[in-house]
């Protein structure tokens, strides 16, 4: 039997974790929630699952109590980054101190009853990366998930996401020797374009912890700086509950050819962390026009923006820029297929245009940005990239990299709304980890791809 340690799982993706936990313990796992905040500990036990709370500790207590040598400036500086403050002074001392306080709980519980596998979804705060670092250090094995690439998709990986992850340090020529698998990225691309997601499983009531509780557990937070804020951390079970889905309004393109930029908020995850400069919408899109004007002068721009929409000052200036052609978030899978190239600074969808065979340029790490699969750029070298993006295309390589990329460091689950097959998918890996499921007779199935058209084939 394995033990399994889902390490401070966001309240938000509740259900994914809820039914990955749950599963695991019907097939004779143990299976523990591992917390540093005190508000989600009181979330993750009200739902009845087995949960442990990292408590921090004074600053003398715990320098005395230091056992490994953990670059805790390094995991101080994820969290100025997140913050949008300089890793430096004060701020970062702060930050470093916030995670000592931590890092002696964190060491004896891994002493003590040390799991064979740790799981890290999504969340990537230096405590997370401390979780790692510790996890490593003591022989323990580490698997992430996270957001993946393209729409109903997760990232898989045990190095980290996105920009971290082990997949995004090699090179196109890396997969030279690999097949090109072309009907499977047709079947994703039309599952793409057809917003085909397979129907997801049953949630859960969300529990609600009690009410004095809650108010203490914020508080502590709040003082101890491992919260998100008090008032997040007295609703944090709200964070639970289903988000509302809108509906798609009519997308209008640009009948000429033209070039996408997908946006992103300064607040991204992905910006803030894989990122190396703080660059507004703005500065981005007149950067691209720049650019463009060198190509075609003709040639429209329409700039997509991020599901979580951006600043309200960010926005305004974009409005009304000439040549640009602003979109809300649903149109951006018809506007990458349909782009002549898609610029952006590291947003995930890009991929979407890759899996069309359309030059993508990005400024900062990414998981994609593998060379030969996608261009890294500078803003003064936009021109010149974009024109050679546009005559130097190697599809070959790209397919073959896609290939491996959307089959074997993916899984086709929404982490939103997950389904059978996903999850199975989600145990097959825990258990190839873990050496096996301890039930005979419990074999699991898992397809990758999308639900529609490979099933409709029988693959």
């Amino acid at each position: 039997m394995g033990h399994v340690l889902a390490a401070a799982p966001g309240v938000e993706r509740f259900h994914l974790v809820d039914r990955w936990l749950r599963e695991l313990t019907a097939r004779g796992h143990r299976t523990e929630v591992l917390c540093v905040d005190e508000a989600d500990f009181l979330f993750w036990s009200a739902q009845g699952h087995s949960s442990s709370l990292v408590s921090p500790q004074t600053n003398a207590a715990a320098k005395a109590d230091l056992r490994l040598q953990v670059p805790l400036r390094e995991f101080a500086e994820l969290d100025c980054r997140r913050m949008r403050r300089a890793a430096r002074g004060s701020t970062l001392r702060r930050a470093e101190q916030r995670l000592l306080r931590l890092l002696p709980g964190l060491i004896r519980r891994f002493e003590v009853d040390a799991p064979d596998l740790v799981l890290l979804h999504q969340r990537r705060t230096g405590a997370h990366a401390m979780l790692q670092f510790v996890a490593r250090e003591f022989g323990v094995r580490v698997l992430w998930t996270g957001d993946g690439l393209l729409p109903g998709t997760m990232q898989i990986d045990e190095g980290g996401l996105d920009g971290d992850a082990r997949a995004s340090r090699r090179s196109a020529w890396d997969f030279r020797s690999l097949p090109s698998e072309d009907e499977f990225l047709r079947a994703a691309m039309t599952g793409v374009v057809g917003r085909n997601h397979p129907p997801g499983l049953a949630r859960r009531k969300v529990q609600r912890p009690p009410l004095l509780t809650r108010i203490g557990a914020a508080l502590r937070g709040r003082a101890e700086g491992t919260g998100p804020g008090f008032w997040s951390g007295f609703r944090c079970w709200q964070r639970a509950e289903p988000r509302p889905t809108h509906p798609a309004r009519t997308i209008e393109m640009p009948r000429d050819p033209f070039v996408v930029v997908l946006l992103q908020s300064r607040d991204d995850a992905r910006v803030l962390l894989d990122g190396t400069t703080s660059l507004a919408p703005e500065q981005l899109l007149r950067a691209v026009r720049d650019a463009v004007n060198l190509v075609d002068r003709s040639m429209p721009i329409v700039a997509v923006l991020p599901a979580a929409g951006i600043d309200e000052r960010d926005l305004r200036p974009l409005r009304d820029m000439e040549g640009v052609v602003l979109e809300l978030a649903h149109a951006e899978i018809e506007a990458c297929i349909a782009a002549t190239a898609v610029v952006t600074i590291n947003a995930p969808h890009a991929a979407i245009a890759l899996l069309a065979d359309t030059p993508v340029l990005h400024l900062e790490r990414a998981l994609y940005g593998i060379p030969g699969v996608a261009v890294r750029c500078t803003l003064p070298d936009l021109a010149a990239s974009l024109q050679r993006a546009l005559s130097e295309d190697q599809p070959e390589l790209r397919r073959r990299c896609l290939s491996w990329l959307f089959r074997h460091g993916h899984l086709w689950c929404d982490p939103e709304e997950p389904d059978y097959n996903g999850l199975c998918g989600l145990i097959m890996q825990v258990e190839r980890r873990l050496g096996g499921s301890p039930l005979a007779g419990s074999n699991l199935e898992y397809r990758a791809g999308p639900a529609w058209p490979l099933a409709a084939e029988g693959r």
